[in-house]
């Protein structure tokens, strides 16, 4: 028996989508969000884009995006860069060497 996958790439959501009979712009004209919304949080976090959709689909938005929220629907930061050090204090910018 084949076993379904309980992850959701943007490539599964974006076929649910279009399963129910929408593109990615009429779903943001339905969820009255900026044209491309959708797309944009398709391939990076949005967090308004993200919480109307999980809304629409009808899915809890730790399950939908598993690395962008925990269970409580709280965003998880990620750090960008992680190779980036992170340096706290006042800049030196624009400041003569």
């Amino acid at each position: 028996m084949p076993v379904i996958s309980k992850i959701w790439s943007r490539h599964k959501i974006l076929a649910e989508i279009k399963y129910r009979g929408y593109t990615t712009i009429k779903l943001d004209a339905k969820l009255v969000l900026r044209p491309n919304d959708i797309a944009v949080s398709l391939n990076r976090p949005f967090p308004k884009a993200d919480k109307a959709l999980a809304r629409w689909l009808e899915i809890p938005l730790h399950d939908l995006w598993p690395s962008r929220y925990d269970s409580n629907g709280a965003r998880l930061v990620q750090q960008t860069n992680p190779n980036r050090e992170i340096i706290r204090g006042s800049s030196k910018m624009g400041e003569a060497a």
